[in-house]
């Protein structure tokens, strides 16, 4: 699903153009590349599979989003401009109430039961581990900041639906990671909109 994620936002802000002096370059969606990666015709009939982990990782998230809304709520905006935090708050209170207010949220009671639902998240918190190590491998900073960034969300995502909301707690930067990680998904099936409005047929 992340790396889904990550290929539509390539796709969807791709160099199509080199800059030359006096012009700037040219970036947008493109269609060729993104068709390339995600049709069953291209991919061995694999590319749909890829897109329905990219909206099954935007429900888990969702869905982590929604349990935690209670702790969320309690953090305190403090960047020392009254207005803007009053603005954050208000804003943030607004997120939240639209999760909620989402009618078919994941349900962890099936996924993650007793049993086999045990070895499942066993198998995906050692997968993460390994991720995350292999990002420190990277030689793009700032990929590396935000592919850390997005396997911490998920890993958050992961330590609130499978915790007793009774007993969850956040740490901050817990929170920043969960938050982020929403917000590049979530923009991720945003772009699939595009394209699947020009190739609708072919996905």
């Amino acid at each position: 699903g992340m790396h889904a994620s990550i290929t539509v936002h390539l796709t969807s802000n791709y160099l199509l153009e080199e800059g030359q002096p006096g012009k700037e370059a040219v970036w947008g969606r493109n269609q060729k590349e993104f068709l390339r990666r995600f049709s069953p015709s291209t991919t061995e009939g694999e590319g749909p599979e890829r897109l329905k982990n990219l909206y099954f990782l935007y429900l888990l998230e969702l869905r982590a989003l929604s349990k935690a809304a209670p702790v969320l709520r309690q953090i305190e905006f403090k960047s020392g401009q009254t207005l803007e935090d009053k603005k954050i708050i208000e804003d943030f209170e607004v997120f939240l109430s639209r999760v909620e207010s989402f009618p078919d949220h994941f349900d962890e009671t099936v996924m993650f039961q007793s049993g086999e639902g045990e070895e499942l998240l066993a198998s995906f918190k050692a997968n993460f581990r390994n991720i995350s190590l292999l990002m420190d491998c990277l030689g793009c900073e700032r990929c590396k900041v935000w592919g850390k960034l997005q396997i911490q969300g998920i890993g958050t995502a992961l330590k609130v639906i499978t915790s007793s909301p009774s007993e969850l707690s956040l740490s901050r930067h817990e929170v920043v990671a969960l938050v982020n990680a929403f917000a590049r998904v979530s923009t991720s099936i945003h772009e699939l909109g595009g394209f699947r409005t020009s190739h609708h047929d072919e996905l």
